[in-house]
């Protein structure tokens, strides 16, 4: 009898490990897939922008982040059509910095394809809907009632990045009173590769310079542009 359970036990127990093989496996296999899920959830929560990625790859041993195309899409009344593309977006954090809540980049590669302004009919910017409806999810977020985790709500100090490698692709500016007319600047930046920086200071000195000279005072113009400029107010049918 006793024989009889003991081989039963046995049996269960081995097909439990399988099992147990098995989906840890699957794990493993999924992970990617369940990471790319997840990161495309909180983007779009945190944005209200519709987001599109293809493949997210989480390296655990080394804090490494990979994310292959990457996209915002605009807001329904600005096209809906993407706003910010990213061929790749790599980021490997120093784990340890992190948890002395210093946010410190051991490899930041930022690899934007494609930026697109667009311009509605009443003469306001993409850009200034998108930070508005940004901030307002984050209130969302914030809204008095909801449970906070005290220890991600700490603020996290700049730790500096060790590598920068940059690409900027094209900038298109569209105008829906002729969108088939649009504005386009190639910033031909091109595997900017920028080392030890530690603080703001650095930030300027090596890469703003890089940024001007690719153009990006284009962006800035246009942004200064439609600030000063009045906003037309749509007509009232009679």
């Amino acid at each position: 009898m006793i024989t009889s359970i003991l081989k039963f036990t046995g049996r269960w127990v081995f097909r439990g490990l399988i099992l147990l093989v098995v989906l840890v496996v699957a794990l493993v296999l999924l992970k990617d897939r369940i990471f790319q899920s997840w990161v495309q959830g909180r983007l779009e929560e945190g944005t209200g922008l519709p987001v599109s990625l293809q493949h997210a790859e989480l390296d655990i041993t080394s804090g490494r982040v990979t994310f292959l195309g990457l996209k915002l899409y605009n807001p329904k009344e600005y096209g809906g059509t993407p706003f910010l593309n990213f061929d790749e977006l790599q980021i490997e954090m120093d784990r340890s910095a992190l948890k002395q809540r210093k946010l410190q980049f051991r490899l930041l590669h930022i690899d934007i394809a494609e930026l697109n302004i667009v311009e509605d009919k009443q003469g306001r910017l993409n850009l200034q809907a998108i930070k508005e409806q940004i901030e307002q999810q984050q209130k969302k977020s914030s809204k008095p009632g909801k449970v906070k985790d005290k220890e991600t709500d700490l603020p996290l100090e700049f730790g500096g990045i060790e590598t920068l490698n940059l690409t900027l692709g094209t900038v298109r500016k569209i105008n829906l009173n002729y969108p088939d007319k649009p504005v386009v600047t190639d910033l031909d930046i091109r595997d900017q590769v920028m080392k030890d920086i530690k603080t703001q200071e650095d930030f300027q000195n090596k890469v703003l310079p890089v940024l001007l000279r690719g153009g990006v005072a284009v962006v800035y113009q246009i942004w200064m542009d439609s600030k000063h400029r009045p906003t037309k107010q749509p007509q009232q049918i009679q």
